[in-house]
């Protein structure tokens, strides 16, 4: 991950703590030097770690660690990585990202692999090529299943971005731990591939997770304003509660699209589309980040 936005800016921005995710699909490995997925993934991770020392931010691997860092001060970042191609059969990368410092894994990005299946392509078409022809069965295998459980040992957080809705729902009845949608938004307002149906947002609700709202906006489509972010907020909170509403950007992950919305820096724009929309001041603190510290600390301990 090369950050579009620097971790140095996380102070100034007024972040005391971001997930930063390195990219395991297909999509961020094949075009990285050497052409060996495994091999990208790691040097990703370096690079994240020495982009983060060198800007004084820490890594933080559970929440005695992040309040550590908030009592100094100093920004942190927790380790997670979009797309779990890269992991193995018999599950060992998975205790090497664990020992890493990853505390958080999406499951898929934008290629179905022997975990699961996506909800959209790259180029926004919903699902991919197989699951369209029928030459391949929407859903969790039974590999990914063992890859939730052991993630559900190890204390690592279960991410189903990107998902289709097979693999989001058999996630969700797995697994022992709250499970997240990083970045998505409430179908039942705009049919967004990349959004979520109501059965999914109970579903996530159920093991105790959130639903990360993403600021994208493209034709007319997606979040214009944080008008629209409030909108699905209030969605979401209606259907389940607003403990499982937070907001996820996708800082890095494609151009910054709503109206007011640049980067990180301006993520007080969702606070103040919350406000104007009447939730409290618990509400958006809880939204801002209570409820991601909730979720972190009941996962990763």
């Amino acid at each position: 991950m090369d950050p579009a936005f620097p971790f140095d800016q996380m102070t100034t921005a007024g972040i005391g703590a971001m997930v930063a995710c390195v990219v395991g699909d297909p999509l961020g490995t094949l075009w990285r030097a050497p052409r060996d997925p495994w091999e990208a993934v790691r040097r990703q991770f370096d690079s994240l770690e020495s982009q983060a020392d060198a800007a004084g931010v820490g890594i933080v691997r559970n929440s005695t660690e992040l309040k550590e860092s908030q009592a100094q001060n100093v920004p942190a970042i927790v380790l997670g990585m979009e797309g779990a191609d890269i992991l193995g059969p018999d599950l060992e990368r998975m205790e090497w990202l664990y020992q890493r410092g990853v505390r958080m894994v999406g499951l898929v990005h934008y290629s179905d692999n022997a975990l699961g299946t996506i909800g959209t392509t790259v180029c926004g078409q919903p699902r991919s090529r197989k699951v369209r022809r029928g030459a391949r069965t929407a859903g969790l295998t039974a590999f990914g299943a063992q890859a939730i459980a052991h993630m559900n040992r190890l204390g690592i957080i279960v991410d189903v971005a990107h998902a289709d809705s097979a693999t989001t729902l058999a996630v969700c009845a797995a697994s022992d731990a709250p499970v997240v949608s990083s970045h998505t938004g409430a179908a039942a307002l705009d049919d967004l591939a990349r959004y979520i149906s109501d059965e999914e947002i109970l579903a996530i609700a159920a093991t105790g997770g959130l639903i990360g709202l993403w600021p994208f906006h493209l034709r007319a489509r997606g979040m214009a304003d944080s008008r629209d972010f409030a909108r699905h907020a209030a969605h979401i909170a209606d259907l389940v509660g607003i403990e499982h509403v937070a907001f996820g950007t996708d800082a890095n992950g494609g151009p910054s699209t709503m109206d007011k919305y640049a980067g990180p820096q301006d993520n007080s724009e969702f606070a103040r589309g919350l406000s104007a929309a009447g939730f409290s001041e618990d509400d958006c603190v809880a939204v801002m980040g209570g409820n991601a510290l909730r979720v972190f600390a009941e996962v990763c301990g």
